[in-house]
């Protein structure tokens, strides 16, 4: 393992790890294998632009319960590490940090923001998660400056700085806190209803202080979908019916008045008949026939 080289900014440098022996947090969620086999393909296509970040821990458990020292944790990155182990790759070139678990965890966090895929709800739990980590950080620095005997200043709140950190307006960060806040009951019944990227009905489930009833208002915001859907599929066939008894409609009516014309037609002498096909420069086709 070679002995990196520094970036020579934000305390990182880029070194060479075995992927194998980057150690993954069972607390990550699972990951999305489409995810990871697009990733692969567009290494092939052209490599590895962002490479994963890890940081150094000592006296980690590994997998098989044997604790070790100077283990490379990742930081973000997952789906990146397991694009290159499907491409056969068996070492990667990290970033490294020299980072404390709590900043590791709001690098982290910023990565995943940074994510399309991400529904509502891992957005909102996201966004809770780094204003609590950015609350316990603002009151480290403050106690550090009081130690110092330096005067830290009104503390910005909580909600309104993670706001201007992130980008986003104070009363998203607001919902967003509300919308983490569900029991783990009713987010579970949201992802299994197929809800879990609805903020409303997110919103709506966890104006309800009980779990069971936050997850009844997400079975009642289900089965209202479900009516709407099935009302949308039900006038979506009554337009094509009716388009299609027009189309008939129209079709008979061309019918009768093809009978119409063929019996008047046939009502009228020959010079008229011949008359009528000259003015509308139908005579030529007779001509034709008759040659």
């Amino acid at each position: 393992m070679d002995s990196g080289k520094d970036f020579g900014e934000g305390g990182s440098m880029s070194r060479l790890f075995p992927i194998d022996d980057i150690h993954i947090s069972k607390k990550r969620r699972a990951p999305d294998m489409a995810r990871v086999s697009n990733i692969a393909e567009s290494i092939g296509d052209v490599g590895l632009m962002n490479p994963p970040a890890v940081c150094i821990r000592n006296e980690v458990v590994l997998a098989d319960g044997e604790v070790c020292d100077a283990v490379p944790v990742l930081i973000y990155g997952h789906h990146r590490l397991l694009a290159l182990k499907q491409r056969g790759e068996v070492a990667v070139e990290c970033v490294v940090y020299e980072v404390d678990d709590l900043h590791a965890e709001l690098m982290e966090i910023s990565e995943n923001l940074h994510r399309s895929e991400l529904t509502a709800l891992e957005r909102d739990e996201h966004v809770a998660r780094w204003i609590e980590l950015a609350k316990i950080k603002r009151e480290q620095d403050a106690a550090v400056l009081r130690q110092v005997d330096a005067k830290p200043g009104r503390p910005e709140g909580g909600v309104r700085a993670a706001a201007r950190e992130l980008k986003i307006s104070e009363a998203d960060a607001r919902r967003a806190v509300i919308v983490a806040g569900l029991s783990t009951e009713a987010k579970a019944a949201a992802v299994e209803s197929g809800l879990a990227d609805n903020r409303t009905a997110l919103l709506e489930a966890a104006r309800e202080a009980e779990p069971e009833k936050q997850i009844a208002a997400i079975v009642k915001w289900d089965a209202r979908r479900e009516a709407a859907a099935a009302k949308a599929t039900l006038e979506r066939r009554r337009q094509k019916e009716a388009k299609k008894t027009a189309i008939v409609g129209r079709q008979e009516d061309e019918e009768a008045s093809l009978i119409d014309f063929y019996t008047a037609w046939e009502g009228l002498p020959e010079d008229r008949r011949r008359t009528a096909l000259i003015e509308i420069g139908a005579d030529r086709y007779l001509l034709e026939f008759a040659a």
